[in-house]
């Protein structure tokens, strides 16, 4: 029997390693793993940016996307 919960873990705390943040941001209230894949493929998709301002218009595309979100939350 494949343990693909212990798998999830693991991988979800390299990505949040990666992004230097706390791995319980990819869970659910109810603390699944839902984010995990798209966490995945965002940073795969990045990594193949070469071009240094096409970088940084992603993570300032991400990032206002994520404040939206938050100050939506908020209100």
């Amino acid at each position: 029997m494949i343990d693909d919960g212990g798998r999830a873990k693991r991988s979800l705390q390299r990505i949040a390693d990666a992004l230097g943040v706390n791995p319980t941001l990819f869970h659910t209230g109810a603390g699944e793993p839902q984010a995990a894949h798209e966490a995945l493929e965002l940073l795969t998709a990045f990594e193949r940016i070469s071009d240094a301002k096409d970088r940084r218009s992603c993570l300032d595309y991400v990032k206002a996307v994520a404040a939206r979100r938050t100050q939506a939350a908020a209100q």
